[in-house]
């Protein structure tokens, strides 16, 4: 792939990206993850359990003044945070994202999933479960440390619980965060299984969605350049333009089949577009 991971190309080496990768793997694979320690992230001046627990017990205390507020109960079986609630919790897992460091991916990491965890399997928070935004965003983060088992288990749980609450229904976000976690650890196979998955379960597919596809296509070799290619009918049918993203990711891909004329006629299409071009599509 893109980041130098060997991509083993063969049809019955191909993983299902909803389950575990390795038969191995017991059915709480979140456990047999490693988990950064306290005195692993010193530097990061941040203790992972004490913020875990004051996210969760901040976003439980902010429900239930919401709810009592509106005298609103849920008749779910998965309750979950309201918007208010949710809102607050993103935005406290995109600041310990960006508030530490060197080691930021995995310190962010460690408290998104071990948030997500809290609120959908700990007693305490029974009632308290994270919908599809924070949900999104625990996939995100996690994707962004290449942590595709912990965003595998996210989206899972969601799908599961998705019949008797909705809020937690995976979203069109949802799977496109997933996809770009799959392409930054060079399984584009299983990105586009995503993509099968989301046809489905009628989820929509967007620009961006179909641009991450793209991508992790051009960063899979040849046979992954070559699906990236096979993609254009599918955009198509999805009524999905072309943008400068796509067109960047479809460029790279005729790259990589050698190509040139294709690419060449690619980047004349948006020139003549009248929507601007970047300064990557000539890079």
């Amino acid at each position: 792939g893109g980041d130098g991971t060997d991509v083993t190309s063969s049809a019955s080496m191909v993983r299902d990206p909803f389950t575990s990768s390795s038969s191995s793997t017991s059915s709480s694979s979140r456990d047999a993850r490693p988990r950064s320690s306290s005195s692993s992230i010193s530097s990061s001046s941040l203790d992972v359990a004490s913020e875990i627990t004051r996210i969760c017990d901040g976003s439980a205390a902010r429900e239930r003044a919401a709810r009592k507020a509106s005298s609103a109960s849920s008749s779910a079986s998965v309750p979950t945070l309201g918007r208010a609630a949710a809102t607050w919790v993103n935005a406290e897992l995109k600041h310990v994202a960006s508030a530490h460091g060197g080691v930021a991916k995995i310190v962010a990491r460690d408290v998104a999933y071990g948030v997500f965890e809290a609120l959908t399997r700990g007693e305490r928070y029974r009632g308290f479960a994270p919908n599809a935004y924070v949900c999104t965003t625990v996939v995100s983060v996690v994707g962004a440390a290449k942590d595709v088992d912990g965003a595998r288990d996210v989206i899972g749980w969601m799908e599961r619980n998705s019949e008797e609450n909705v809020e937690v229904a995976p979203t069109t976000y949802t799977y496109t965060s997933y996809i770009q976690a799959l392409d930054k650890v060079g399984r584009w196979e299983d990105a586009f299984e995503v993509l099968e998955r989301m046809r489905r379960r009628g989820v929509a597919r967007s620009a961006h969605t179909y641009s991450a596809l793209v991508r992790a296509g051009a960063n899979g070799g040849k046979l992954g350049a070559r699906a990236a290619i096979e993609l254009i009918p599918s955009m198509k049918s999805d009524l999905i333009e072309p943008d400068l993203a796509i067109a960047s990711a479809l460029i790279c891909a005729f790259g990589v089949l050698g190509s040139e004329e294709n690419a060449r006629a690619m980047l004349r299409a948006i020139e003549s577009s009248g929507r601007g071009v970047d300064a990557k599509l000539y890079t």
